[in-house]
């Protein structure tokens, strides 16, 4: 057996002269402790198997919980008898911590961007930012930065020296190794920031960057742009001890070159910033003093087409407002807070004249003659509805003006989708010149309405920041169409496989068809989409009181004894389209006989006098009775019965030797109704 004496030398960079050892494989209180030394038994060639960061050779003993330092060992032997061997020659060794100690946890952080609305300005961010020069406060994006050093982390690490942090630009998390995260952003000592539980001893760190004293403070490198408008990163913190024998792997950078062991990178956290600069107002693209939307539909409803050049990565909202609200909006704040004056400009169209622009000032400002004067509102009203286009585009446009407008679309539209792509609408004329770098969006109006509507748009980034309105566009207005009344349908008379439909000739001037709707389901004829468009009867040129007092129209072919529900529509030459007549419904009778199949080559029986027959038809479904005379009789005699429906063959086993046979068919349809003709076999 074996005693192990060390001797402690100190922690220079040179061993100290070795002075007594003192034994350590001892128990309480001081009795001596051998050690058993034995060897395995195992076959020849056989090697133990041992960790692959241990010596290859057995190891007898393990001094654990030792700091730092030189130490001398010396080792003697105890034989069988007790009898005690000198102690062996020192041997000398220099012990060094290289164990890092643990990651932080609990770790938060925070871009603390002065324009996030957002952004949490407890009474810690308010020290921090009034303690930041004045020039910098708008405009410098620092980081809140919070972690935990429990108290199990305090026992596990009792040697920190200090916590780095890191900064890891993109949304993708980073390892937990220090060296593959981009920049080392700073370090904080292990007593500097720290707020300490008197209960459970737990340290919380917190931290503001960049810090008050620091100078020529620069943001936190989170810039985003309107091809990113939300940019992230990590942060994440690992902890070093006051190891001076280990080096920092970081030899280039910030805080680079620092000594001790470092632990892990903690759970990151994810930092962000919103892009918060608002896009510029839309181009005016519109020209001329008015726009018309396409005449109203059959539905009463009308289109206009609002164009618009798109700017790269943004996207556009559409607002609409009538002119009554214009006006009411514009007289609640009269008089304006903020007087028109020719040389504001961006109120005006680019291109008008200096002339132009003041003569759309006085006419507003005559306005303010109604204000206090008694029926000054309804007077003004008047007024407003008197303005010239030029006046009303410019008032629609004004900013006080805004709250008039309504947004039309919840989605913003993406000027890469090609549903927006500029295109020719329902309101534009055929000859109208695209421009492929313009864009489109179709509005719905109501088109039996009287009232103007003006449009504005803003841009909206993808960070959803709303741009300002821009200019509005000249007053749209609705075509005056009064639609024709509704046909009133006087009879529906049944025929064979067609239905016949009289209806009284309307008189309007401007009539020009009459629309025929037909469906199978009384159902569908609550709304003329959901019918067929059948017929369109076109209405003579002339005088209208020349026109046929009825008006007669054919349906055929159709399907009998199928109920069929027609509406009538009639149309004038603005294309308006009447309301729907009455309901009324036509039922054709069938007296259609089926034709008689078509005879196949008969095939005959080698054998036998008999002989094959088949026919074929269009008809799929019939049931045949196979019929037969000789050449010598007249009268046809039923050789089989009715045959199973679909059954087209049959084999004729009574025939009569060297006589000459006809054959015929009887056939019925699934409706019972036979034929009248007949195809007649002779063989």
């Amino acid at each position: 057996m074996y005693l192990i004496w060390r001797a402690n030398l100190g922690n220079a960079a040179t061993p100290a002269p070795a002075g007594m050892h003192d034994l350590i494989t001892k128990t309480p209180p001081d009795k001596p402790t051998p050690i058993l030394v034995t060897e395995p038994r195992l076959p020849n060639g056989v090697v133990p198997q041992r960790s692959p960061d241990w010596p290859p050779f057995p190891l007898h003993f393990i001094d654990r919980n030792l700091p730092d330092g030189w130490y001398s060992y010396e080792v003697s032997g105890i034989d069988l008898f007790g009898r005690h061997s000198l102690n062996s020659a020192p041997s000398q060794l220099l012990l060094l911590d290289k164990i890092p100690p643990p990651a932080p946890t609990g770790v938060a952080a925070y871009a603390l961007d002065p324009e996030d609305r957002f952004l949490q300005r407890d009474e810690a961010y308010k020290n921090w930012y009034t303690s930041l020069d004045s020039s910098v406060q708008e405009t410098l994006v620092g980081l809140r930065l919070l972690w935990t050093w429990t108290l199990a982390h305090q026992k596990q690490g009792p040697n920190i020296s200090e916590f780095r942090i890191y900064f890891h630009p993109g949304p993708e998390l980073p390892s937990d190794q220090a060296i593959n995260w981009q920049e080392r952003y700073y370090v904080v000592g292990y007593n500097d920031n720290v707020n300490t539980d008197s209960l459970t001893g737990e340290r919380t760190y917190e931290i503001f960057l960049p810090p008050p004293s620091t100078p020529n403070p620069t943001s936190i490198p989170l810039n985003p742009s309107l091809a990113e408008p939300v940019v992230y990163a990590h942060i994440g913190v690992s902890a070093a001890d006051d190891k001076l024998h280990t080096n920092d792997q970081r030899t280039a950078g910030n805080w680079s070159n620092r000594r001790g062991n470092e632990g892990r990178v903690g759970p990151p956290a994810k930092i962000y910033r919103v892009l918060r600069t608002l896009p510029p107002p839309p181009e005016d693209v519109f020209t001329g003093e008015r726009l018309y939307a396409s005449p109203a539909g059959y539905d009463g409803q009308s289109f206009f087409t609002y164009r618009w050049k798109p700017q790269q990565h943004l996207q556009l909202l559409v607002f609409r407002a009538m002119d009554a609200a214009v006006f009411n909006t514009d007289w609640a704040q009269r008089p304006l807070p903020t007087p028109l004056d020719e040389s504001q400009l961006n109120l005006f169209p680019a291109g008008w004249n200096q002339t132009t622009r003041q003569a759309v000032v006085s006419e507003l400002y005559y306005l303010n003659s109604f204000i206090g004067v008694e029926g000054g509102a309804e007077r003004a009203m008047v007024y407003y509805r008197q303005l010239s286009d030029a006046a009303l585009r410019v008032l629609a446009g004004l900013p006080s003006s805004e709250s008039a407008f309504i947004q039309l679309n919840i989605n913003p539209l993406d000027p890469n989708d090609a549903g927006w792509a500029n295109r020719l609408g329902l309101d534009t004329p055929d000859d109208f010149i695209l421009d492929p770098n313009e864009r489109a969006y179709m509005d719905k109006l109501d088109g039996c309405a009287g009232n103007r509507y003006f449009y504005r748009a803003a841009f909206v980034d993808a960070a959803h920041n709303i741009g300002p309105l821009g200019l509005s566009s000249p007053p749209v207005y609705l075509p005056n169409v009064v639609p024709p009344r509704a046909p009133m349908i006087g009879k529906v008379l049944a025929g064979d496989r067609q239905v016949t439909i009289k209806w009284a000739s309307n008189r309007e001037p401007d009539l020009v068809a009459y629309r025929v709707y037909r469906a199978d389901t009384e159902q569908a004829t609550r709304d003329l989409r959901l019918m067929t468009l059948v017929h369109t009867q076109p209405v003579p040129p002339g005088d209208p009181s020349s026109r046929q007092a009825e008006v007669v129209w054919l349906d055929t072919p159709v399907p009998g004894l199928t109920t069929f529900y027609y509406r009538l529509a009639a149309v004038d030459d603005a294309g308006n389209v009447s309301p729907a007549s009455a309901v009324v419904t036509g039922r054709a009778f069938d007296d259609s006989r089926p034709d008689p199949p078509t005879w196949n080559p008969p095939g005959a029986d080698p054998t036998s006098n008999a002989i094959l027959l088949s026919w074929s038809s269009e008809v799929l479904d019939l049931r045949c009775m196979v019929q037969r005379r000789t050449a010598v009789e007249n009268s046809w005699k039923n050789l089989s019965g009715w045959l199973e429906r679909s059954l087209y063959s049959y084999e004729d086993h009574d025939r009569i030797t060297g006589r000459t046979h006809i054959y015929r068919l009887r056939v019925m349809d699934s409706g019972g109704k036979s034929n009248r003709t007949f195809n007649e076999l002779t063989a």
